[in-house]
């Protein structure tokens, strides 16, 4: 089983015709997870606890694929993440530290990556306005 878990800004509907046509082609499922609210006035401390909060429903939602798809049939994980860019850091770490103990734990049979959205930088200048077209190509792993 192929489960793409859409942590971001936007829900899977609303993916470009693109991405939908690829998550068909590649994912047995896809599951959103909203990108946390950032507030103007959080601390590290706040952004770090809320992080780890939303990585906790990620990592129990992955558990309850596990047991819900004839455990210990093996599950491909891939974990988008795309959103304001100081909880996006935090997340990808937390998200690769996840990974991590995926990995040490074999008998698990989850296979985690870690991935974001890529497009071709496309801009357009038109009455000296800017504009940046996001045309969706494929995932990319954080590195």
């Amino acid at each position: 089983m192929k489960v793409l878990i859409n942590l971001s800004n936007h829900k899977s509907e609303q993916f470009t015709k693109e991405q939908k046509e690829y998550n068909k082609l590649n994912y047995d499922k896809v599951v959103d997870f909203s990108f946390p609210k950032v507030m103007n006035n959080f601390h590290e401390e706040e952004f770090l606890s809320v992080a780890q909060s939303k990585m906790e429903g990620i990592t129990n939602h992955i558990r309850c694929e596990l047991f819900a798809h004839n455990y210990p049939e093996d599950i491909y994980v891939d974990v988008m993440i795309c959103g304001e860019w100081g909880m996006t850091y935090l997340l990808v770490n937390q998200a690769k530290d996840i990974q991590k103990y995926w990995q040490k734990a074999k008998m698990n049979r989850v296979y985690m990556d870690v991935v974001y959205p890529s497009s071709e930088r496309i801009v357009l200048e038109r009455d000296g306005k800017t504009t940046h077209v996001f045309q969706f190509d494929r995932y990319r792993r954080y590195m």
